[in-house]
């Protein structure tokens, strides 16, 4: 999910190698979560989608997904980015945010290094979040001073070349399949919390710009169960063979997306007929236990 939202100009602030990942809104600054493939998560759409399978999530066990948040800023304006987010749901509990230089510096989107390209504490700051009660995280990178008039410079060859922090999504064995998200704040939310925001140096200043916000889609599905009801009858081949039906047709499938994944059983991104057939096999297989 793609959000555009132009965020307040701040009047008191609190100071606080991966794989490279390319915003897909290259010329806007903004924010983005890509969720990492595991034994438990598939990673799909360059990593803005993962679904689960609730067959993988065990009872005894952590069921843990890592996800990473990316920020662009295309001009090397940025003087002060702060990403805000929260789950959806509880049962998405939102742990281990990364301070990459506390206790010790680590590559990000701003890491500093010194002349022998050790990892050091040098002129920017950074302070990272997290409130449990509310399921909320929040990281911010700032130059130390604000007498200072020079822009974050990027570790790698663009912002968005690494991460600008991680974090864990502790995933609740008894969620319900759904269509499920961990959500940048575009606005002040119920408490007063400031929303995300990037203030950048520009000919008039230092201003908070315009910026895209790009959410991790958390979806969860159990195969065969097109409804998500927690059974498998002729229901949800019905279901199947009718989306499969309408996008014959060019119409839309009329499925979420946990039903077209649950339904989707070759992975191959569509809902055919063939999918339709094998669910009501495993119907009929089902009702001779």
């Amino acid at each position: 999910m793609k959000k555009i939202i132009s965020a307040v100009t701040a009047a008191t602030l609190i100071c606080a190698g991966a794989l490279p990942f390319t915003s897909s809104a290259a010329e806007t600054p903004g924010f983005s979560m890509k969720g990492l493939e595991s034994q438990l998560a598939e990673s799909a759409e360059n990593g803005a989608t993962i679904y689960i399978n609730r067959n993988l999530l065990k009872d005894d066990a952590s069921n843990t997904i890592n996800a990473e948040v990316y920020v662009s800023d295309p001009d090397k304006t940025a003087w002060y980015v702060s990403p805000k987010w929260k789950g959806s749901t509880t049962q998405l509990k939102l742990t281990n945010i990364l301070d990459p230089k506390d206790p010790e510096n680590v590559a990000f989107a701003y890491a500093e290094t010194d002349e022998d390209g050790n990892f050091i504490k040098g002129k920017y700051s950074t302070l990272a979040s997290i409130d449990e009660s509310r399921n909320y995280m929040g990281f911010t990178c700032l130059y130390s001073t604000f007498t200072s008039s020079t822009p974050l410079v990027p570790y790698g060859e663009s912002s968005d070349s690494y991460p600008l922090t991680t974090f864990d999504i502790e995933v609740d064995p008894d969620i319900a399949d759904g269509d499920y998200s961990v959500y940048f704040l575009s606005e002040e939310d119920e408490i007063g919390q400031r929303p995300s925001e990037i203030n950048s140096y520009t000919e008039a200043g230092q201003v908070s710009v315009p910026i895209t916000l790009s959410d991790l889609n958390v979806v969860v599905y159990t195969p065969y169960d097109v409804d998500g009801n927690g059974e498998v009858s002729s229901a949800d081949a019905s279901a199947a063979l009718s989306a499969y039906a309408k996008a014959s047709s060019g119409a839309d499938t009329g499925l979420k997306k946990y039903q077209s994944r649950a339904a989707d059983l070759d992975g191959d991104g569509d809902v055919t007929s063939i999918d339709a057939s094998a669910i009501l096999q495993y119907y009929a297989k089902l009702s001779t236990l």
